[in-house]
């Protein structure tokens, strides 16, 4: 079974329902159906102290991190794949969303990659 973890970007922004991370969670079951297990952390309509977002990564273990974000939460972004890429360093790592969608010269290119597929 793959553990598929989605995180959103904590901000000031109104707190919305991640529709976009929940489409993808509802194709993801649809095609793999119990051979998945997705987990929503949405730290934007949840605010949650650092220790916290990394007991509940742990407690998850999964597979695949995605971190979504807008352009506006780049810095908040990055620091969610440091953390993730910290408590879960075999797992790999996405970053989706409008910020990296949007950016021609992407920031997070030509760092460190895992020896399972490239984490950007």
């Amino acid at each position: 079974m793959y553990r598929i973890l989605f995180l959103r970007t904590p901000s000031r922004l109104p707190r919305t329902l991640p529709l976009g991370l929940i489409s993808i969670a509802a194709y993801l079951r649809q095609r793999w159906g119990g051979d998945v297990a997705i987990q929503i952390l949405d730290l934007r309509v949840h605010d949650k102290p650092i220790a916290q977002i990394r007991d509940e990564i742990n407690a998850f273990r999964p597979d695949v991190i995605g971190v979504t974000a807008l352009s506006l939460e780049a810095r908040g972004a990055h620091e969610m794949l440091a953390l993730a890429r910290e408590t879960c360093p075999d797992a790999v790592t996405l970053l989706g969303g409008p910020y990296p969608t949007a950016t021609t010269e992407p920031r997070w290119h030509g760092r460190k990659t895992g020896p399972r597929a490239p984490r950007y």
